[in-house]
């Protein structure tokens, strides 16, 4: 079996106020994601949506959310 993955990250830079999002689905035989940012420079707050389910006869089955945030400076 494959999993399916759509992974949402939102982020705000604290500094400027600038935010933004990125969206990253993907379909593997392991869990794994990168997602590429452009906050600009200073600090940033940045929240995770994961959604990830088995790949079977439809797109995903059984799905399971989770999210986490965090801050980071760039």
């Amino acid at each position: 079996l494959e999993y399916t993955a759509v992974v949402k990250v939102t982020w705000r830079n604290l500094q400027s106020g600038r935010t933004g999002s990125v969206t990253v689905p993907g379909r593997a035989p392991s869990v794994r994601w990168q997602a590429d940012l452009h906050p600009g420079s200073g600090p940033v707050a940045f929240t995770i949506h994961q959604t990830i389910g088995a790949m079977a006869f439809v797109p995903m089955v059984n799905p399971k959310k989770s999210t986490c945030s965090g801050r980071a400076t760039a």
